[in-house]
């Protein structure tokens, strides 16, 4: 992935914004009803959720220093990972290596190394700690999930269920053990123009696969949309750029079995079992931000910046964003089976995160007192949350923050 297409990625995902009124509003006080559907699944709808945060995610470790030891400063994590003992795994796609930390923050060893031997890596995008305590390491370019113990002697090497790459890995694992990816399938063959819009459109299915059996399945989970905007380059090729402000299929695996979806400009969340049926559904009245014209020139700013020959591009792809944000952009299920819904909010203000139960009650929202990336989806283990946080001159810095007791 370019350096431009990164920035891209980053800043088409937005976030939420910060209302004026009292906070700490208790969960209690919302107002939600609950009704049957016809397919007899539930819907829980919030007349409106807290718009200020119930607590706040103060971090009591960082991780990573503009100078240093070569293992204190990183150059690109991608992946951040804690075991039950505390100890805390860092992912350097850059280096790639693997620095472990103790709870306290001090080095105790460093796993991995480039290469294509066994424990080495050659384009590892994403960390996962199972309950069993092997880390399982997303390697791209060998396109397996290495199954690596406490001081990296690799144990298993497990294919991709699906030939595919992502910036970070979305760490999809249930209890069985299945290894869980994304695959779309468009009904028609892909047909891109030399330039301008492109919109595509395909059905979703969760692929998986089991390191011990090999066994693959798949269920299908509904459909997505996407809108690019396509810039022939000088140097050759084709630039594809997402439309900003447009909303983002975001997919959840629960651990237990099935998902949680959702894609759409609303504030509406979607729970599908092991077949792919729907089982619950949550809405809220959250207020969608509008997309004003500072915020189409921010997105010129950024691509011209990269790029001065981008600027007539970049003014026809902002020209097609929609008149208002999406209501989220980010959910996650964590280790104590608790739904994170990230919303949207005015670019500048720290994430907000809501936090729902597996029968979607509200158990309140957090705020970081930090901005962290907003690509980055946080490592929740143990009763603390781990963020990627860009630091001095944009060097990365992993903080972990304690999760305050939820009602």
């Amino acid at each position: 992935m370019t350096c431009l297409s990164r920035l891209v990625s980053a800043f088409v995902v937005l976030m939420p914004f910060l209302f004026g009124c009292e906070p700490g509003a208790p969960p209690s006080s919302l107002d939600v009803t609950r009704e049957s559907l016809p397919n007899g699944a539930t819907l829980v709808r919030y007349a409106s959720l807290t718009h200020q945060p119930t607590a706040t995610l103060e971090a009591d470790l960082t991780i990573g220093s503009l100078e240093g030891e070569s293992w204190e400063v990183f150059g690109d994590v991608r992946g951040i990972e804690a075991d039950p003992d505390g100890s805390i795994y860092v992912l350097d796609f850059q280096s790639r290596e693997i620095q472990v930390f103790d709870s306290e923050g001090s080095h105790l060893r460093t796993l991995g190394g480039p290469g294509d031997g066994p424990g080495e890596l050659t384009a590892a995008n994403g960390l996962l700690m199972d309950p069993e305590g092997i880390l399982w390491v997303n390697d791209h370019g060998k396109m397996r999930f290495l199954g690596l113990d406490s001081d990296g002697t690799e144990l298993a090497r497990i294919p991709f269920p699906v030939q595919s790459y992502g910036f970070i890995w979305e760490r999809m694992r249930d209890r069985e053990g299945r290894f869980w990816m994304a695959a779309p399938q468009r009904d028609a063959p892909m047909t891109r123009p030399g330039e301008g819009l492109y919109e595509s459109e395909a059905r979703v299915y969760m692929k998986s696969i089991h390191p011990e059996t090999g066994a693959v399945d798949s269920v299908h989970v509904g459909r997505t949309r996407s809108r690019s905007f396509v810039v022939p380059m000088s140097a050759g090729g084709q630039a594809f750029f997402p439309v900003p402000f447009d909303s983002r299929r975001a997919i959840g695996l629960d651990p237990e079995g099935g998902f949680w979806r959702s894609q759409g400009e609303e504030y509406h969340i979607t729970r599908l079992d092991a077949r792919g049926d729907t089982t619950l559904v949550i809405e809220a009245a959250v207020p969608r931000l509008p997309v004003t014209a500072s915020d189409r020139e921010r997105v010129v700013e950024r691509m011209t910046e990269q790029d001065p020959g981008l600027d007539g591009p970049a003014r026809e792809l902002v020209a097609l964003a929609p008149d208002r944000r999406p209501a989220l952009d980010q959910l996650f299920v964590d280790d104590e089976g608790r739904l994170w819904v990230r919303r949207v909010r005015e670019e500048g203000a720290p994430p907000l995160y809501d936090l729902f139960d597996g029968g979607g009650g509200y158990l309140g929202s957090l705020e970081t007192s930090f901005h962290p990336h907003t690509y980055w989806v946080p490592t929740v283990r143990g009763g603390h949350a781990y963020f990627l946080v860009p630091g001095e001159l944009e060097v990365p810095t992993v903080v972990r923050t304690p999760i305050p007791p939820l009602r």
